[in-house]
């Protein structure tokens, strides 16, 4: 796999002997602070510059390992000397049938579960794969990797490479996968977490999965959130149910979620709830965000999603706008909870969206919301609204393209 960072302009190769050091001597800070380490990262670049205390030659070292995620299948760290590690570098799912994979060092330990070993002075340009001309160029003599084997399904890698001209000997190959051994329990730790973050974040959201992460996870752990909420229903989704094969319906209530998410997240947006084809977000007030940006974030990502959504005749939706507060946390049963936010905010969206099919406005807002809007919106009235005692006055945030009565 191709590095993402160049390799230094000039390369001075290592003094230093292939007999004076052994990988196991890199154990006892493993043992030490190692096993510490918080990120993947951290415990590569501890980890490599320990073996280059010990004395080995090293110009670069690689972690690979799979992951769960929806977009990503492989991450990769990258370490080198006088560098440090770079951050996780993700390969999307499909790499396995890439020319970055195919006959790759990367494929030779994940497919046959051995140790890769290359000299790189005479390579064979048609059975070498093209990372270790890479590799040479940046002055490495000798390439390593071997499997670290975990007892979870996935699986990974740790490479190094030298620049001594003997490269490594055989006691150092060895003790070299007895390093990986240790490595591995630290790893996996370090994976699962990784794991876990990316599940929670998917099926919870960024903002909700840091909370539980934190430690929210009892039933009744809540605090109140002032924001801008979101509330959007997809329109006639029962015809599009009853007249499309299944595959069809999916593909395009999922494209209705991506644009809404492309949207929202960049602009502070969180997804709480995929309510069937009801999406629920928030925009939060923090020290950073006051709420005329909040609400000024949400309107933005309704004209930008409608917008983004108008090429596709399917893609009608209505958006409901509120500013206000809620109960953010968990609530349900003991042991089946659901992390999300209650209270007449969000109920006031829902109420907003719902009349946005009466009006003929696909995007309708409360006074709470517009307060915090700085230009013109078209004035609906008070309207009666299910579940609330007093009508609610409605507004239609301006340039914003109406849809026709009854849609």
């Amino acid at each position: 796999m191709t590095d993402l960072a160049a390799s230094p302009a000039q390369h001075t190769p290592s003094t230093a002997s292939p007999i004076d050091w052994r990988p196991e001597d890199a154990v006892a800070w493993l043992d030490g602070g190692g096993r510490f380490a918080q990120t993947t990262s951290e415990l590569l670049d501890g980890i490599s510059k320990a073996l280059v205390q010990a004395g080995a030659p090293l110009i670069r070292t690689r972690f690979s390992f799979q992951t769960l995620h929806p977009l990503i299948r492989l991450i990769t760290v990258k370490w080198w000397l006088g560098r440090g590690a770079t951050h996780e570098i993700g390969a999307a799912h499909g790499l396995e049938a890439k020319p970055k994979f195919v006959g790759s060092p990367l494929e030779a330990v994940f497919t046959q579960n051995r140790v890769f070993r290359r000299k790189l002075e005479q390579l064979d340009p048609a059975s070498d794969h093209r990372i270790l001309f890479d590799i040479r160029d940046q002055g490495g003599t000798d390439y390593l990797a071997a499997p670290i084997h975990f007892a979870g399904p996935e699986k990974g890698m740790f490479a190094i490479v030298s620049d001594a001209s003997e490269g490594f000997t055989d006691a150092q190959i060895a003790g070299f996968e007895k390093l990986c051994e240790r490595i591995a329990p630290v790893l996996e730790a370090l994976i699962q977490r990784h794991i876990a973050e990316t599940l929670l974040e998917t099926y919870i959201g960024r903002r909700s999965g840091k909370q539980v992460l934190r430690g929210l996870v009892k039933r009744g752990d809540a605090e109140q959130i002032t924001a801008a909420f979101w509330y959007s229903d997809f329109r006639d989704f029962t015809r599009l149910t009853e007249t499309r094969p299944i595959i069809e319906v999916l593909d395009t209530v999922n494209r209705y979620f991506e644009i809404a998410w492309e949207e929202a997240k960049p602009r502070g947006g969180e997804v709480i709830n995929l309510i069937g084809d009801a999406l629920l977000m928030i925009f939060p007030v923090s020290g950073e965000t006051s709420p005329d940006d909040a609400c000024r974030a949400a309107l933005e990502t309704a004209r930008a999603a409608l917008k983004k959504a108008a090429d596709d005749s399917r893609l009608r939706f209505g958006v409901g706008l509120h500013f206000g507060e809620a109960i953010y946390g968990n609530i349900g049963a003991p042991d089946r909870l659901d992390f999300t936010v209650m209270g007449a905010a969000v109920n006031r969206a829902a109420r907003l969206e719902s009349l946005t099919k009466e009006i003929g406005e696909p995007i309708l807002a409360s006074a709470a919301f517009m307060e915090h809007i700085d230009e013109a919106a078209c004035a609906y009235g008070r309207h009666a609204v299910k579940g609330l005692a007093e009508p609610m006055e409605i507004f239609a945030p301006a340039a914003v393209k109406h849809e026709a009565p009854g849609a």
